[in-house]
């Protein structure tokens, strides 16, 4: 929706003091976004289910500002600030306070910068978006959905008996530079640094970056992270690499991911695989992805959760249908294992549990009086996209 109130911009303080004023008047804000929201049974692999009405289950609900001032000689002044929101709610942000004292989502949590932007590409700074985060949603089938990928929720939402890599992390980063490079012969290239502004520690800061190559229905990408945090004694820091394949056969797009994440803190090693494809029919698409975490720690006992999911237009076709309903079932079975820390282990401790879900359709893995894994009757679970 395109506002028709002019705008002047005057881009102040962006590096070292060097400020540009616009003198060309440019068309008006942009004001954009997206409201996204589904009803049906959820439940995460080792918890009970809830029947909900829930948002951002495609993608984040969220609405934004952004605009450009034309400066001349191919040279733009840009900014772009934008929120998330509930919809089944009307609440501000992804989540509210967990805790007294603790805060919430804050407000212009999607975005919030000002930079140029030319024929060199772009440079911002303000709260932006990690290259890797970027890198997720770019290589694998459901993009920014946050209930449905698998990827998603192993990477950032946890929820799992398994915790997430990044749960500690936000997919932006506040106080960041952003570069990003034009798009030669296929590649772009992104680098990012986020100032910690942590007083006597200044070593600790956010540093990310991503190469992406998109040519003739092929893509790649490899992208890295390292966090370093302070901690009571000292930094810790966690560093991540994620590596992307993707191509268009037009019929199909095959999509897979691989990311491995150590969080030296807690000496844990997370390796998270996903693979996928994306299906255009009746001017949809049919969207499946596989993802799981083999995770290890040499403190604790962790378990790595399989999750398949297939959301389409044909859901509803699906939840009537006994044949796929019923047989829906895992096909793993857990390692045997000692307790971790324990004199006999010698080894860090990993085991594997599974978890299968069709869209709407979940199995979920338990145990119970001791006779070993029983799966409950799938579930229906509808999204509205």
């Amino acid at each position: 929706m395109q506002s028709n109130l002019p705008l002047h911009i005057v881009a102040t303080a962006l590096l070292a003091g060097v400020g540009a004023c616009a003198h060309a008047q440019s068309p008006g804000p942009t004001l954009y976004g997206i409201v996204d929201a589904f009803t049906g049974r959820y439940q995460l692999a080792g918890r009970g289910y809830a029947n909900v009405v829930n948002s951002g289950g495609m993608s984040t609900s969220s609405w934004g500002v952004a605009g450009s001032e034309d400066l001349g000689s191919g040279l733009r002044a840009t900014y772009n600030l934008s929120a998330f929101f509930r919809a089944d709610s009307g609440a501000a942000g992804r989540f509210d306070s967990p805790a007294p004292g603790v805060p919430g989502d804050t407000f212009f949590g999607k975005r919030a910068s000002v930079g140029f932007a030319g024929p060199w590409g772009s440079l911002d700074v303000g709260r932006l978006s990690t290259p890797v985060f970027i890198s997720m949603i770019q290589f694998n089938p459901y993009a920014d959905a946050a209930v449905f990928a698998p990827i998603f929720l192993h990477m950032y939402t946890g929820g799992q008996p398994v915790a997430a890599a990044l749960a500690t992390e936000d997919s932006a980063a506040n106080n960041a530079v952003q570069y990003v490079t034009p798009v030669f012969a296929g590649l772009r290239a992104s680098v990012q640094y986020a100032f910690g502004e942590v007083a006597d520690h200044n070593g600790v800061n956010r540093v990310s970056s991503s190469l992406t190559y998109n040519l003739s229905g092929f893509g790649a990408s490899v992208a890295y992270a390292r966090d370093r945090f302070a901690v009571a004694v000292g930094e810790r820091q966690q560093t991540t690499w994620l590596g992307g394949l993707s191509y268009d056969f037009t019929v199909v797009k095959l999509f897979a991911q691989y990311a491995r994440s150590e969080l030296d803190a807690l000496n844990r090693t997370y390796r998270i695989a996903q693979g996928g494809f994306s299906i255009p029919l009746a001017g949809g698409r049919i969207l499946a992805s596989w993802g799981g975490t083999p995770a290890s720690s040499a403190c604790a006992s962790l378990r790595g959760f399989w999750r398949v999911a297939f959301p389409s237009c044909i859901a509803m076709l699906l939840a009537k249908s006994p044949c796929c309903a019923s047989r829906v079932r895992s096909t793993s079975t857990p390692e045997p294992r000692r307790e971790a820390g324990s004199r006999s282990s010698g080894k860090v401790a990993s085991a594997w549990r599974s978890n299968f879900s069709i869209r709407v359709f979940k199995a979920n893995p338990r145990v119970a009086n001791g006779k070993g894994r029983q799966f409950t009757a799938p579930r229906a679970k509808y999204s509205l996209v």
